[in-house]
């Protein structure tokens, strides 16, 4: 460390200048203070960033989930759906059958009384 007062470059965690005894340690402070600031200033940054981007996720990953349900239920709505129509085609079907058989037997017996 640098003594302030006559430039004697000292060894880390000495408290006074070997060569005119001024006292180091408030500088000692100053320079740790200096050191934390601009590690904090290099940090800060990047915490922010990293919890921006935690409270982001937790945000969005509720709506995916329920994205994703509502997909399914519409799905599963869309095959209710198609499964009921075709169900009703195949009872559509059946009627008119049924009235086809019927009627082909009014015919036969309409046939058979005139003869």
């Amino acid at each position: 460390m640098k003594c302030k007062k006559c430039g004697m470059e000292n060894r880390i965690g000495e408290f006074f200048c070997s060569k005119c005894g001024a006292n180091l340690e408030d500088e000692m402070i100053k320079e740790a203070a200096r050191t934390l600031i601009e590690k904090l200033g290099v940090l800060l940054p990047i915490i922010a960033t990293v919890i921006t981007v935690a409270i982001c996720s937790l945000l969005l990953i509720p709506s995916k989930i329920s994205l994703a349900q509502k997909r399914k239920e519409a799905k599963a709505a869309r095959e209710v759906a198609s499964e009921q129509a075709q169900k009703e085609s195949i009872a559509r079907r059946a009627e008119e059958e049924k009235k086809d058989a019927a009627e082909e037997e009014a015919e036969k017996k309409a046939l058979r009384s005139e003869c």
